[in-house]
């Protein structure tokens, strides 16, 4: 039997050339430890996700009774502490932070259930990336598995973990993050900066090359190295000067700070980086042109940025954590004070589109006009019912129904709105188009009677979790 082989004349592969399954992975992930150091040294990689983070838990929610959508939440967002049977909830707040800190690094979150036999006593941060999910080809996803610092990992059922993720074009792995899409040019920041630091760190002078004249030899050598580097090492020697008797000359190889004057490559990376995040550079900058333009920004990061996260974890939140419960959360970016001014003006234009004749249904739908659970914009046609016959003289008419107008409610309830979230701005600062001073004045007057003392807004971010 003969065998054949082909040589392609290849005589050596770089490592980077070589395919996954030729490694073995030992302690942990280098591209993790990495993403995690640029995030950590980085400041404007670092501030984006800081912002995403608290930009997320800025977003009003209320927790309610599955099914209930007339009555009162049992929690807001506005309350700093979770009521007597939302106990095992009390840690939300700050689940959800690290949740959207962690889908900028993963898009993965994992919450453990701590219970006891009858049911869920607390809900628990996991390390992201202490958890890897188990699937299977059939029944899908079968467990997680959480590597510990020491001792073999420990598998958890899926019924003692909150997965949270966002998936991607697989059918088993998450889309990729954010701060990856970043990394590339995090990593050109960084380097700048590390080459600024080490530059000072070395008496800011140039990497120079020495050329001794002759043949000297070599402990001579050493010894004019090592004078070299004790002579101008440090910022403080940076200006000494020094007498050499032999025929040394200096060399300069390397570049100065020079070199780092690029301000267009600076900002071009802190513009990718804000791109992968999702975050507007006027927000990262503080430098929009005008009010107008930074009022728009912010809208539109969290229309397309935070809005769509939110709608994520909720359904997925709901799915796994509330309706066991029989509960719902939900999320109410409508009531945000940077949607309000929209408030007004959709109200001046249902008005118009009313005065015009339209149906309120078909003005209502054209401005998106946000509507109770329990109310369909096919309601606001229906006619109200004729009075009854009142028994009196012939000569005296039937009372009339009182007319609603439309546009008068719509302001009413943007001016709750707008008064909630600024209890102690002057109640004239409203731009008011059909409600008088008096009626504004009463309605503040029962806002604050009805609100009492309001408490402080309760997401003071403190940082990660510190569990294992």
């Amino acid at each position: 039997m003969v065998n054949h082989l082909i040589f392609s004349g290849t005589k050596a592969i770089a490592l980077q050339d070589l395919p996954e399954s030729a490694w073995t992975q030992l302690g942990a992930n280098a591209d993790t430890d990495d993403l995690q150091k640029r995030a950590a040294t980085v400041a404007f990689l670092y501030r984006g996700i800081e912002i995403r983070a608290n930009a997320f838990v800025a977003v009003p929610w209320e927790i309610r009774t599955a099914g209930d959508s007339k009555g009162e939440p049992l929690w807001v967002s506005e309350d700093e502490d979770a009521p007597a049977q939302l106990a095992l909830l009390a840690n939300l707040p700050q689940l959800l932070w690290q949740t959207e800190a962690a889908w900028c690094f993963k898009n993965e979150a994992f919450w453990h259930r701590e219970r006891n036999r009858i049911q869920t006593l607390n809900l628990r941060w996991l390390d992201p990336y202490s958890v890897r999910p188990k699937w299977d080809a059939d029944a899908g996803l079968v467990g997680f598995e959480r590597g510990l610092s020491k001792g073999m990992p420990k598998t958890l059922a899926v019924e003692d973990v909150v997965y949270l993720w966002r998936q991607g074009l697989r059918e088993t792995s998450p889309a990729t993050p954010p701060a990856q899409a970043a990394a590339q040019a995090a990593g050109v920041l960084y380097n700048a900066d590390a080459f600024a630091a080490q530059f000072f760190a070395r008496g800011a002078i140039k990497a120079t090359l020495l050329t001794v004249e002759g043949n000297p030899n070599p402990e001579e050598m050493k010894k004019l190295e090592a004078w070299w580097k004790r002579f101008f090492s440090g910022v403080r020697d940076a200006w000494s000067t020094a007498a050499v008797r032999a025929g040394v000359t200096p060399v300069t190889v390397g570049e100065g700070l020079e070199s780092l004057t690029d301000a267009t490559l600076t900002a071009e990376k802190r513009e990718d980086i804000s791109t992968a995040l999702g975050v507007p550079y006027s927000l990262m900058m503080s430098n929009a042109a005008n009010f107008a333009t930074a009022s728009q920004d912010e809208q539109n990061f969290y229309n397309l940025t935070i809005i769509p996260d939110c709608r994520l974890i909720q359904r997925q939140l709901n799915r796994q954590v509330m309706a066991p419960l029989r509960l719902r959360f939900l999320f109410k970016p409508q009531e945000m004070a940077v949607f309000q001014e929209d408030e007004t003006e959709r109200s001046q234009a249902f008005k118009n589109y009313a005065d015009a004749g339209m149906k309120l249904s078909i003005a209502a739908e054209m401005l998106g006009l946000y509507l109770p659970n329990t109310i369909q914009y096919a309601d606001l046609d229906v006619e109200p019912p004729a009075p009854a016959p009142v028994a009196v003289a012939p000569t005296m008419p039937p009372p009339a129904m009182p007319s609603i107008d439309m546009a008068a409610q719509a302001e009413m309830k943007a001016f709750r709105r707008w008064l909630k979230k600024r209890p102690d701005r002057d109640v004239h600062e409203f731009k008011a188009d059909y409600l008088s001073y008096e009626e504004l004045h009463a309605i503040a007057a029962e806002v604050k009677g009805a609100q009492g003392s309001e408490t402080p807004d309760p997401f003071l971010v403190a940082g990660w979790g510190d569990y294992p």
